[in-house]
């Protein structure tokens, strides 16, 4: 939070406009002075003129109480969607940011942005070398698994900045069988020889939806990737059907996670703590699926399979109509995007002792 404090040029009013999440400034008794307008909310019930220790637990409003000018804390707050805040002591009052779920994604997604530039200029060797003729297979190996891994990356922050900007738009009537079902096909050849086993039961029948293509190419190529990056003893199931004028994408695995985190992500909440926890890739990827699914009129959600608790499975709903024609589709040739899409799985953490992105 003192990484972005105003400067000489800029009110604190709009210092705090300009953040992304929540924020608040106090006065010296601690009572809300100013919001910013991530903050108004009819869904977010912190109000101005309110004194911030009537949201905060015990104990935290006595560390507050007790805080230094300069000090900062993070405390936890007793307000629906909040997930901790951040407040910072001043000569004549507080600071305090509150951790949403917008908070999270923008932190997850500037970690991935700053690692991105440093990719390109320490690899610039690495592919010179892998052009060369006398590059070894290694070589070669190493520059490809990188750029895999960090195209995945701006994969990921693409799908995310199209929604936040607002540029992901129901589109044009399109036929879901023919960007799903190659997808699949492509996925089973390329999972096999990497120890992957996927078998796939498709609908035969032709599916119409108003939708962007990329996204939902996106979806599919994601739900896969989290399905093989996380399964137990490598086997999955996809399915495609139609039901009650809804296509559904239907991937049942048997995750290797820990049972505490398995029963979080069956809530269908995939924020918050788990953002900040080791299990944090696989999350923001079911965040960004949800996130993307309700920008685009779907549904999304982790559920239980089976009788004994101990497959869950990863199924998109997306609705279908007959009021429209679909263009005609260019084929589709899916293996750059499982490339990248299958990017973690595929390279290893370290080749040579040298660390990947």
């Amino acid at each position: 939070m003192t990484e972005h404090m105003p400067g000489r040029e800029t009110t604190t009013e709009e210092w705090l406009d300009s953040l992304p999440y929540p924020a608040f400034l106090l006065d010296d008794r601690r009572f809300i002075v100013y919001r910013n307008k991530a903050s108004r909310l009819r869904s977010f019930h912190i109000r101005i003129r309110a004194r911030i220790d009537s949201y905060a637990t015990k104990k935290a409003s006595e560390r507050i109480r007790g805080m230094a000018v300069g000090e900062e804390l993070f405390f936890d707050l007793t307000e629906e969607n909040c997930y901790g805040a951040v407040i910072h002591r001043f000569e004549t009052g507080y600071w305090v940011a509150i951790r949403t779920i917008t908070a999270h994604m923008a932190k997850y997604v500037a970690d991935l942005a700053r690692r991105i530039p440093g990719f390109f200029g320490e690899s610039m060797d690495a592919f010179h070398a892998a052009s060369d003729r006398y590059a070894s297979k290694e070589e070669i190996t190493k520059a490809r698994l990188r750029y895999n891994r960090v195209a995945r990356y701006q994969n990921a922050m693409a799908a995310y900045f199209a929604v936040t900007a607002g540029e992901l738009t129901q589109g044009n009537a399109l036929e879901l069988t023919s960007c799903v079902h190659p997808i699949l096909d492509c996925a089973v050849k390329f999972l096999r020889p990497n120890g992957i086993n996927l078998s796939v039961k498709q609908t035969v029948l032709p599916a119409t939806a108003m939708g962007n293509a990329g996204a939902i190419r996106f979806a599919a190529a994601a739900m896969i990737s989290v399905a093989a990056e996380n399964t137990a003893d490598g086997r999955i199931r996809a399915e495609t059907r139609q039901l009650e004028g809804k296509f559904a994408l239907h991937i049942t695995f048997e995750p290797a996670l820990p049972e505490d985190v398995t029963e979080r992500l069956l809530e269908c909440y995939y924020g918050g703590e788990l953002l900040e926890s080791a299990y944090r890739d696989i999350c923001f990827d079911l965040l960004l699926l949800q996130m993307v699914s309700e920008k685009m009129g779907w549904k999304f959600g982790v559920t239980k399979s089976g009788c004994t608790d101990g497959l869950i499975a990863l199924t998109l709903y997306i609705p279908t109509t007959e009021e429209a024609s679909p263009g005609l589709n260019c084929p589709f040739y899916p293996m750059p995007l499982l490339e990248i899409a299958f990017a973690r799985l595929l390279s290893p953490k370290e080749i040579d002792g040298t660390p990947l992105l």
